[in-house]
């Protein structure tokens, strides 16, 4: 989460531009698929080492990230500050 806020806040207006190429942020078909596909063996991991809650899905992750990006886009706050209360809430 650490490096995607880095990368977002270093360049403020790339959601913007992708919105606006491609109608959306959110990565869509084969893109996507395979996202949620690691993104879900992560959970899988952490669920295992017990680092997060038992009902935490990609789904969840995605919001997640949703949230950030706007935080950045459009400096509404902290976005480590968002990041870290975010986190907290997908822990046991």
């Amino acid at each position: 989460m650490g490096y995607v806020g880095e990368v977002l806040a270093g360049d403020r207006g790339m959601s913007e531009v992708i919105e606006q190429a491609m109608g959306s942020t959110e990565p869509q078909g084969e893109p996507r698929a395979k996202l949620h596909a690691v993104v879900g063996e992560l959970i899988d991991a952490a669920r295992a080492g017990g680092t997060v809650r038992a009902d935490v899905t990609a789904a969840d992750v995605n919001m997640v990230v949703c949230g950030l990006a706007a935080v950045i886009r459009h400096s509404a706050g902290d976005w480590r500050r968002f990041a870290e209360i975010a986190l907290g809430g997908l822990r046991p």
